[in-house]
């Protein structure tokens, strides 16, 4: 994986999937799974996600529920990005969080199905259609590179971050 002339080989694999459903836009439906692609067990605390989306038009904080994990210790947060900060195709960041509690994944193993949902107050707004955010990737459960993984040191391991939008 290459991005900007530097080049990494990565050890975890992101794979996601979005619901069908393109009503449910007062909320934006992500399943994410982490894979090991690599030869040794993988301590997955302090690692995270970053899932880049269009938020459209919310007027209050949004709101982030892990709905469904086997690994303890998940967590999410979402804001929307400052105008010095907007990417294309993105003007919001949901992040998710591996703790010190979250178990090591075996090599060549995956955490399984982690479901999430961002969604405004009061489900008031604003998350379609999703087909156009940077990190969708549509209905079936496959690799996405537009969703980014860190490693415990923040560096990126995986993914490709969205261009800076033009100011």
């Amino acid at each position: 994986m290459c991005q900007g002339g530097k080049c990494i080989t990565s050890v975890v694999q992101v794979k996601s999937q979005n619901q069908a459903d393109a009503t449910q836009q007062g909320q934006l439906y992500v399943n994410l799974n982490v894979c090991n692609v690599s030869t040794s067990t993988l301590n997955l605390a302090g690692y995270s996600l970053k899932y880049w989306y269009t938020e459209d038009g919310a007027s209050v904080a949004q709101l982030v529920s892990i709905d469904f994990t086997a690994y303890a210790g998940v967590t999410g947060s979402a804001v929307l990005l400052d105008l010095s900060a907007a990417r294309v195709k993105a003007t919001s960041v949901l992040t998710v969080k591996f703790g010190t509690t979250s178990a090591a994944l075996a090599a060549g193993a995956c955490t399984g199905t982690i479901q999430i949902r961002v969604y405004a107050q009061n489900y008031v707004c604003c998350y379609g259609p999703q087909a156009g955010d940077y990190s969708y990737g549509g209905t079936t459960l496959a690799a996405n590179q537009n969703i980014t993984a860190y490693n415990a040191q923040g560096l990126l391991i995986w993914g490709l971050e969205p261009a800076p939008a033009p100011l």
